[in-house]
């Protein structure tokens, strides 16, 4: 589908690196997140397929549908594709990307000399890449302020991104309604606890570490576990950038 001429949305997520983990393996299928604006007491009817209204007339829209495109934001690091130890390209390593490749030209003796341009995205979640200066140097020899460095998933440009899910389902729920079968489809852990519970059981369960996800990240702003917050429930299949972009 072309984004355009079928008014397909991109929507981001940013997601932790455990659950960039989870998308990459297959676990993943599910993500949740709260209402910036809650719903008064309660959602009062379904104006229409993907529109809500609580009780004093609020209204809330999908803010994605079937057949949208969701785009991961995850922690990176924008590298050089050139080695400034060597002169030559990098290969590419686990949880790379090669963005731009690098531009060469031909010396007078017509050897192949490469150009210190080019662009490698390195992923947090799976990368195992070491930063050197601009020297070549890593470790303690190293430049600290001439070095890639992570940043946070915030600040990730679309360009960069490699995750991409066709959205297949939408549904507008409390976050507690999360059933066990749901829970293990957000790519959590099982936990043996949870912050409400002394003590551990023999069996773990998926909803009670989707709990502890979700307090960790939401907890702080009001909108834990124990809060119960309205979410949208959005499920997806991970498709390649080619077809999200067709």
């Amino acid at each position: 589908m072309n984004q355009n001429s079928n008014k397909v949305k991109w929507y981001p997520r940013l997601l932790t690196g455990e659950m960039v983990r989870a998308v990459l393996s297959g676990h993943k299928t599910v993500t949740r997140w709260p209402l910036r604006k809650q719903p008064v007491e309660d959602v009062a009817k379904r104006k229409g397929e993907w529109v809500w209204e609580d009780v004093d007339g609020n209204i809330f829209r999908a803010p994605v549908r079937p057949g949208d495109v969701i785009w991961v934001r995850e922690a990176w690091a924008e590298l050089t594709a050139v080695s400034p130890a060597t002169g030559e390209p990098i290969p590419i390593g686990p949880g790379e990307q090669l963005i731009e490749p690098p531009t060469f030209y031909m010396d007078r003796k017509g050897y192949k000399r490469w150009n210190y341009d080019g662009t490698v995205i390195a992923y947090r979640a799976n990368s195992d890449v070491m930063f050197c200066d601009g020297d070549g140097f890593s470790g303690e020899m190293a430049d600290k302020d001439d070095m890639p460095h992570w940043r946070p998933s915030i600040h990730m440009p679309k360009e960069y991104a490699r995750l991409f899910g066709r959205v297949t389902g939408v549904k507008l729920v409390h976050v507690q309604d999360i059933n066990e079968s749901e829970a293990q489809a957000e790519g959590v852990r099982p936990a043996f606890s949870h912050p409400g519970l002394d003590g551990v059981v023999s069996q773990p369960f998926y909803r009670w570490g989707f709990w502890r996800l979700w307090d960790k990240l939401y907890a702080a702003r009001g909108l834990g576990w124990d809060a119960n917050p309205w979410v949208w429930a959005v499920s997806f299949r991970l498709i390649s950038k080619a077809e999200a972009e067709a």
